[in-house]
């Protein structure tokens, strides 16, 4: 670890970093150290620093654990934050500037996400039902969907197996669209094998004004 946090040191000292107010570096740079604390803004160089040079982006973090960043692009990051959290970061187009939308997404048992924006000097931004109309609260109810084959008794029947209503979503390193899918907690296999004729998943494209 000494040896590797020697070899960050000298490629700072040789490299200047240029950091762009529209780039996923500018905004993970200038992330308050309360939004996530388990990085201050040194670490959150390190990550970067360890992905310039092609190293493994690994850093232990404030609470004693490791933390790895697995992608970085111009406009995209992910990040393992613990065993049980990842964060993915997206540029959005937005007016005539750049927001971020960053999904937090918590797993165990089922995955269950968070989405939300912000501007470069991390202001929330509230948009009005940004996926395709809908809140993020009430996207769980349309990722399923009976089929006109099926009787509305048995679709009934799997619908009652949904409980709770939890789902998660990822974002696309490659372009501007988010994905929605329904977590299914603790439920056997036979039960997730019968859903599969209802569920569905969601994706939705940035317009520069919300997900559609």
């Amino acid at each position: 670890m000494f040896m590797k946090k020697l070899f960050v040191l000298l490629y700072v000292l040789m490299n200047t970093l240029f950091v762009s107010a529209q780039s996923i570096r500018g905004f993970w740079l200038n992330m308050p150290d309360n939004q996530m604390p388990h990085f201050n803004k040194n670490l959150r160089q390190e990550f970067l620093d360890f992905k310039d040079m092609k190293l493994k982006a690994s850093v232990d973090n404030l609470f004693h654990g490791e933390s790895h960043m697995d992608s970085l692009t111009s406009d995209y990051l992910l990040l393992q934050v613990d065993t049980s959290t990842t964060v993915e970061m997206k540029v959005l187009p937005y007016q005539s500037d750049s927001i971020l939308c960053m999904v937090t997404t918590y797993s165990g048992p089922a995955q269950d996400s968070k989405v939300e924006f912000y501007d470069y000097s991390w202001n929330r931004i509230s948009l009005e039902k940004p996926f395709g109309g809908y809140d993020l609260q009430e996207i769980p109810m349309s990722l399923f969907s009976k089929p006109d084959t099926m009787s509305q008794s048995t679709y009934s029947e799997l619908t009652k197996k949904i409980e709770p209503l939890m789902c998660y979503a990822k974002l696309s390193p490659s372009d501007y669209t988010i994905s929605f899918s329904l977590s299914l907690p603790m439920m056997k296999q036979e039960d997730k094998k019968g859903l599969e004729a209802i569920i569905l998943q969601r994706k939705f494209k940035w317009t520069g004004k919300m997900f559609n």
